[in-house]
C-alpha cells in the first residue's frame, strides 16, 4: 500500500483533540471516515454550525449512534454518512437510532449502510419522522431480514429510499417480530453505496483505495463515478429500491405505499404467478422494475392493476421460457 496502515497502540481510535475544529467557524464539509473512532464528541462541533457535510462512515460507532448527542450541534447539516460502522461478530435486532437524530432539521441525505440489523422497526423511524427535509434514506447492505414498508409512509417528504442489497423477504401474516432474538453473524459486508447530488445519484465507494486522497486538485473525484442506481427511474418521482433481496412472493399488504412512483424489485429471483392483485395499493407508479427475476406469465392479467404505468422493465427474466419443453 502507498500509505501503510500502522494501528494506534491497543487498538485504539485515531486521537482528535476536543478543540481540533474550534477556530474553523466557516467550514461546510467534514470528512472522518476510516479512524477507528468509538466516540463522537460533541465539542468538535461546538462552532461549526455552518458544517453541511459530514462524513463518519467505516469507523466504530455501532453503539455511539444509539446513545449520541452530536446532531443537537447541527442544525445546518444538510448531509450524513454513518454507513459501515458495524460491530464485529454482532448482529443487533434493530437500529435504535439516538433521539438526538431528531434535531438535525436541514438534513436531506443520510446514508447507514453496513450497520447490520435483523429488523427495520417503527422506533428506528420515528428519530427521523418530523426532519421534513430528509430527501434521501440508504440503508443498503445491512442484512435486514423484516421491513415493514408501510413503516415507510411515516417519512413524509422522501424521494429515494434504498434498501438493496439485504434478506428482506415478505413477511407471512401473523410473522413475530425479530426484536426478541438476537443472532451473531460473522460477515465483513462490503458494498458500494450512492451519491445524491442536485437530485441525482452518483456512486460512492467505501472499500477502493482513492488515489486523489491526498490531492486538493480531485477533490471531488470520489463523488462521481457512472452509477449502477437506476436513474431513469428515480426522476419519475418517489422512489424505493428493493432489489437484491429475498422477496420471492408479493402481496398488496406489502406494498401499501400509494404515493411511490418508482419501485425496483430487480434481482429477487421472484418466481411467483402474478395475477393482477400484487400492486393494488400502487396506483401512482410509473416505472417498475422487474429486471433479473424469474417471471411466471400464467396469468395474462400480471400487471394490469397499474394503471399509470409507463414504463416496464421485465429484462432478464427469461428462466422458465428456456427451461426444457
Amino acid at each position: 500500500a502507498p500509505f501503510p496502515c500502522v494501528p494506534c497502540p491497543n487498538n485504539a481510535p485515531l486521537q482528535i483533540h476536543p478543540n481540533s475544529f474550534k477556530t474553523l467557524k466557516n467550514l461546510k464539509t467534514l470528512r472522518l471516515h476510516s479512524n477507528s473512532l468509538t466516540h463522537i464528541p460533541s465539542e468538535w462541533f461546538q462552532n461549526l454550525t455552518q458544517l453541511s457535510l459530514l462524513d463518519l462512515s467505516s469507523n466504530f460507532l455501532a453503539k455511539e449512534i444509539t446513545c449520541t448527542s452530536f446532531p443537537s450541534l447541527l442544525p445546518n447539516l444538510e448531509e450524513l454518512d454513518l454507513s459501515f460502522n458495524y460491530e464485529l461478530q454482532v448482529y443487533p435486532a434493530s437500529l435504535n437510532l439516538s433521539r438526538s437524530f431528531n434535531y438535525l432539521k436541514s438534513l436531506k441525505v443520510l446514508r447507514i449502510r453496513g450497520y447490520v440489523f435483523q429488523e427495520l422497526t417503527q422506533e428506528d423511524i420515528q428519530p427521523l419522522a418530523n426532519l421534513s427535509k430528509l430527501e434521501v434514506i440508504d440503508l443498503g447492505t445491512n442484512f435486514i431480514k423484516i421491513a415493514h414498508l408501510s413503516l415507510l409512509r411515516n417519512l413524509k417528504s422522501f424521494k429515494i429510499i434504498n434498501l438493496s442489497d439485504n434478506k428482506i423477504s415478505m413477511p407471512s401474516q401473523g410473522e413475530t417480530s425479530l426484536s426478541n432474538h438476537r443472532e451473531n453473524h460473522y460477515s465483513s459486508p462490503m458494498s458500494q453505496g450512492a451519491q445524491y447530488h442536485n437530485g441525482e445519484v452518483k456512486d460512492i465507494h467505501y472499500f477502493l483505495y482513492d488515489e486523489y486522497a491526498r490531492s486538493c486538485k480531485y477533490k471531488d473525484k470520489e463523488l462521481w463515478i457512472s452509477s449502477p442506481f437506476n436513474n431513469k427511474c428515480s426522476f419519475f418521482g418517489k422512489t424505493l429500491d428493493i432489489s437484491r433481496n429475498n422477496i420471492f412472493f408479493l402481496h398488496s399488504r406489502f406494498l401499501d405505499l400509494g404515493e411511490l412512483r418508482c419501485l425496483n424489485l430487480s434481482g429477487n429471483a421472484m418466481s411467483q404467478s402474478l395475477n393482477g392483485s400484487e400492486f393494488v395499493q400502487l396506483k401512482n407508479l410509473q416505472y417498475l422494475d422487474f429486471s433479473d427475476n424469474r417471471l411466471d406469465l400464467m396469468f395474462s392479467s400480471a400487471f394490469q392493476e397499474l394503471s399509470s404505468l409507463v414504463v416496464l422493465d421485465i429484462s432478464r427474466n427469461s428462466h422458465y421460457f428456456v427451461a426444457e419443453g
